[in-house]
C-alpha cells in the first residue's frame, strides 16, 4: 500500500482509527484478564464449597449407616427375645 499519496488528513484519521484499534484491543485484553482472575477465584470458592458439601455427605452417610447398625442389630436382638418366648411358651403336642 503506497501512504505517500494520503492526503496528511487521510494520514491522521487512518492513525487515530488504528490507534483506537489498538486501544480497544488492549481493553479488551485488560476485561478478559480481570473476568479470568475473577472465574479462578469463583472457582476456588466453587471448589471449597465442594470439598465442604462433599465432607458433609460423607459425614451424614457415616451416621445413617451407624443408624441402620443399630436398627438391625436391634431387629436382631427382638427377633431372638421373640424365638426364645415362642419357643419357651409353645404348647407340648403329645401324640
Amino acid at each position: 500500500m503506497d501512504f505517500s499519496a494520503w492526503s496528511p488528513s487521510h494520514l491522521i484519521v487512518a492513525g487515530l482509527a488504528f490507534a483506537t484499534i489498538i486501544g480497544q484491543t488492549i481493553a479488551v485484553l485488560a476485561r478478559l484478564k480481570t473476568t479470568t482472575e475473577r472465574l479462578e477465584k469463583q472457582s476456588e470458592i466453587f471448589v471449597h464449597a465442594m470439598e465442604r458439601l462433599e465432607n458433609r455427605i460423607d459425614k451424614r452417610i457415616d451416621e445413617v449407616r451407624s443408624e441402620v447398625s443399630e436398627i438391625r442389630s436391634e431387629l436382631s436382638r427382638l427377633n431372638q427375645n421373640h424365638i426364645d418366648h415362642l419357643s419357651h411358651h409353645q404348647p407340648s403336642r403329645e401324640d
